[in-house]
């Protein structure tokens, strides 16, 4: 008592609880509540509420004998940490005369409030800044390629437990203040996981919060990725909140699961924070990869090496054999033991110890007993009596419901053997619990609140009933499931007289399933989805019904087939190609990346049509000697995987996933690795297991090859008045010659003879001695050069207008087929029309010594000098890489035939030769 005196005075309790309208339940817990005289402002005493807004104060009266009577005038107030009132209520006591009041917060008074904390042990359980250094330091190994993507992955699957187990604190804080609520929703989480669970849905999106872990010995300051005193306080929590030692050991055993990785990470982020990268690389190695990471890694699966209960488990670095049980403190079970991997530091033994202390001093505390329910069938709104004994001054009644259940906020009557209490809006049938505020202990600098223990005999059968779980194949609100499966149903309702369980299953209108007549409690349901092949949602809805009401709860079932992303082949093209890529490539030439995928989706598209899995884009990246040379883009990302049996796919430049390589750095031996993923994921779609990711790794050689020089002569045909083509006209010409022979862009040099870059020349070129005539003249030109032999000398004539008949397209001349070679005037010459490419491309290979192909292979368009090792059409598909038009195999005509027109394009075999000879 705040200034009394042994025999000077007498004393009175004050019981009181904080109540507010829009705020939760938390937010009134550790606000500073003081009581001070309305005459003097002498402060009588103050104290911190507890869980719900519990606080509990003693008053002296001064001077006053004891029971005598005498009352005194009190203000009692709530104020915030800076100290501000945030109600103020004043009230008269009396000696030896306890005294129940209640502070009614206004609306929005704890909206900006900073309410007091004697909490010193609430920092966050991961430390952010680390963790961005470690995640930092592997994403730069994976840039430079020192490491495989898997070990990327496996760091993330070690950070995604911790991080999880992050989002626990802040229950344990609240566990550790007494909240029952919170203990309840601790035990769910943990013993949800026992020895090898998945993670919660979400986990690997939930981020951490800003910390900094202590020094430990051999661990320097900031060099903790698990904050020690936040685990300690974790574990204290996870102790206190279990109902007995084996449900405490089983608690222990989940929250080990989260932190398996814990000890493995600290070491990789003592190396990454002190820049010792070659120590990392044989941590991060990954399995498969040369050892070092923990063997089984993945923690969903129980008995694996290096998890709790697995091989190896006491093995993990950092796992010390002697820490003690935890028995030996809190004397629970001589088999219940600490889950963290180094010795317990002495905030955890001063945490759990006083766990002893806090567990007596609820024992001591008088147990409460509900005894008699006036009206056990009581529906929501009605007035309820609670017979029983041992309820104290005041507290909170707890009737069971959804989670852990629904605080009356209407309590009419509270005395030691009566409460009488309006049934709130949310009650359903099963036991009504107390929450009576005894007294509050400060150890290990952190306050403990006392609540009493008790039991309740009868069962309310009253209330709502309520859904207290609903998981379709484990999981909801949204659930994915693949088509003409089995899914199963589970559920849990309230339990009681007369309350009745019903499952629908709709798809729109129509409903594909009904199960009524359900007892309320644990059902399980098996239903088959059915067989679409597009996106469905279903809408499984649980109703429970009494005679108070109904409670309905759904969750979406969206049945998808989830993809199977693929690589099915990768084509590396200069001008045409197969399936094996055996066709040669030229060092520093225009060269294309065609990325076939596979969704693995069958019938089943995310389109609505037969396209299949859109939304995928990727990367291909260049690599020689173990060295980085570029990451390139895809260039019509995102595409869609089409439903397109393969290699019809090969048909259609969109039925691919693009890529075009920078052309300087093409030159010997190079390595590509192709990785594509799913950029944007469709509804429905769930990536697991490398499911929307898939890679491929590539050896190539780019053969050296020499530049090739023309000489253009533009040529003004007198006979026809026509003036000489443009140099436009040359440009697209030519690029018919570019897009089909093995040379790089920039190794095509054009010269112009001084004075004869334009001629005019007297020819009839309707007939063919006309075109020969032409040739000559060529020929002539070149042989006026000293360097004649070093080039291949062009002529573009005006094209035919469609009345001129001329005889030929165009005309080259041979190393090899017209005259032995060399002869002083015969040349490497040829003439072609302006505007039609593929004909250039024709004339230029015979100065290359290529003669025709036969096809035609009868008829007057039959040619003559036929080389019939050429094949007719083209052996594979072909691609133009300037205008991007794809020339199909068997259709098009081979270059040095005369079938197919424009659409000729150039054989395998005559590229090699191409090739050889540009060698």
């Amino acid at each position: 008592m705040t200034g009394a005196h042994e025999g000077e005075c007498s004393g009175t309790v004050v019981a009181g609880r904080l109540i507010t309208d829009g705020a939760s339940v938390r937010a009134l817990r550790g606000i500073q509540v003081r009581a001070a005289a309305a005459e003097t402002g002498a402060i009588l005493d103050e104290t911190t509420s507890a869980t719900r807004g519990e606080f509990l104060l003693e008053l002296p009266l001064l001077g006053a004998a004891s029971g005598g009577g005498v009352q005194l005038s009190v203000t009692l107030q709530a104020l915030d940490r800076e100290g501000r009132v945030l109600v103020e209520k004043a009230i008269r006591v009396s000696g030896g005369e306890p005294q129940v009041v209640r502070l009614e917060l206004p609306s929005g008074a704890l909206d900006d409030a900073t309410l007091t904390s004697s909490d010193e042990a609430s920092r966050p359980l991961l430390n952010l800044d680390s963790l961005r250094v470690l995640r930092n330091e592997v994403a730069a190994f994976a840039t430079t390629g020192e490491l495989e993507a898997q070990a990327v992955d496996a760091l993330e699957a070690g950070i995604r437990p911790l991080v999880w187990a992050a989002g626990l604190m802040d229950d344990a804080m609240l566990v550790l203040s007494g909240d029952p609520d919170a203990a309840e929703r601790l035990r769910a989480a943990l013993l949800g996981l026992g020895i090898g669970p998945e993670l919660p849905a979400g986990a690997s999106t939930h981020e951490a919060t800003e910390g900094h872990g202590d020094g430990a010995p051999g661990f320097p300051a900031g060099f903790h990725l698990v904050a020690p005193d936040a685990l300690a306080t974790l574990v204290a929590a996870t102790a206190w909140a279990a109902e007995d030692a084996v449900e405490a050991q089983a608690m222990l055993n989940g929250l080990a699961v989260t932190l398996w990785s814990r000890p493995w990470l600290d070491l990789l982020l003592i190396a990454a924070r002190q820049g010792r990268r070659g120590a990392m690389l044989p941590l991060m190695a990954g399995p498969g990869l040369g050892g070092g990471l923990p063997p089984g890694w993945v923690p969903n699966i129980p008995g694996l090496p290096g998890l709790p209960g697995g091989p190896g488990w006491a093995n993990v670095p950092g796992k010390k054999k002697d820490r003690p049980p935890l028995s030996v403190i809190i004397g629970k079970s001589p088999e219940l033991q600490f889950p963290i991997n180094d010795r317990p530091s002495a905030k955890e033994l001063c945490l759990v110890g006083a766990l002893v202390a806090v567990e007596q001093a609820k024992r001591a505390a008088p147990l409460y007993e509900i005894r008699v329910l006036s009206n056990p069938a009581a529906c929501p709104g009605r007035v309820l009596r609670i017979l029983g004994v041992n309820f104290g001054l005041t507290g909170s009644v707890i009737f069971p419901g959804k989670g852990s259940g629904v605080v009356a906020t209407d309590v009419q009557l509270w005395s030691d053997t009566e409460i009488r209490v309006r049934v709130p809006v949310g009650a359903a049938p099963g036991e009504i619990r107390l929450s009576i505020y005894e007294r509050t202990l400060n150890l290990c600098g952190r306050m403990w609140p006392i609540y009493r223990l008790g039991k309740t005999i009868p069962y309310f059968q009253g209330g709502i009933p309520a859904v207290l779980k609903f998981l379709v194949d484990g999981k909801a609100p949204v659930v994915i499931a693949a088509p003409d499966t089995d899914v199963t149903i589970a559920f849990t309702t309230s339990a009681g007289t007369a309350v009745i369980a019903t499952v629908n299953i709709w798809n729109g209108p129509a409903r594909l399933l009904q199960v009524t007549g359900l007892a309320g409690g644990t059902h399980t349901l098996t239903f088959r989805t059915p067989a679409v092949t597009s996106v469905t949602d279903l809408r499984v809805v649980l109703q429970v019904d009494n005679r108070c009401g109904t409670s309905e709860e759904s969750i979406t079932l969206t049945v998808a087939q989830q993809p199977n992303l693929a690589i099915l082949q990768v084509e590396v093209t200069q001008a045409i190609q197969r399936l094996d890529n055996s066709v040669r490539l030229a060092a520093r030439r225009r060269t294309l990346v065609r990325v076939y995928l596979g969704s693995g989706l069958n019938k089943f598209s995310y389109t609505g049509d037969q396209l299949g899995l859109p939304g995928i884009t990727g990367t291909v990246t260049l690599k020689r000697g173990g060295q980085t040379l570029g990451v390139v883009a895809a260039m019509n990302a995102p595409t869609t995987a089409r439903a397109l049996f393969f290699p019809y796919a090969r048909e259609d430049l969109a039925a691919s996933l693009n890529f075009m390589l920078p052309v300087e750095q093409l030159s010997g031996e190079t390595t590509i690795e192709v990785r594509v993923w799913l950029e944007t994921v469709p509804r429905g779609v769930e990536c697991t297991f490398n499911n929307c990711d898939a890679t491929r790794t590539l050896t190539l050689n780019f053969e050296p090859v020499r530049p090739i020089s023309l000489v253009r002569i533009l040529i003004n045909d007198v006979v026809r008045g026509l003036p000489a083509p443009t140099l436009a006209q040359w440009q697209a010409t030519l690029q018919g010659a570019m897009a089909r022979f093995p040379v790089a862009d920039a190794d095509w040099t054009i010269r112009v003879m001084p004075g004869l870059g334009t001629i005019s020349v007297i020819r009839d070129l309707t007939t063919e001695d006309g075109w020969d005539d032409l040739l000559e003249d060529i020929d002539d030109v070149a042989g006026d050069a000293s360097d004649s032999w070093d080039h291949r000398w062009v002529g573009l004539v005006p094209a035919d207008r469609g009345t001129d008949n001329l005889k030929l397209n165009g005309i080259g001349r041979s190393e090899v087929v017209d005259r032995p070679w060399p002869l002083a005037n015969d040349y490497l010459a040829m003439a072609v029309q302006a505007g039609l490419p593929a004909t250039f491309a024709h004339e230029l290979g015979h100065t290359f010594g290529s003669r025709h192909s036969g096809c035609p292979a009868g008829g007057p368009n039959m040619p003559a000098d036929i080389d019939y090792s050429l094949p007719l059409s083209i052996e594979d598909h072909g691609i133009d890489l300037y205008t991007f038009e794809i020339y199909k195999r068997l259709e098009a005509g081979e270059i040095m035939s005369y079938c197919g027109g424009a659409s000729r394009w150039v054989s395998i075999m005559n590229w090699h030769r191409f090739m050889n000879a540009l060698q």
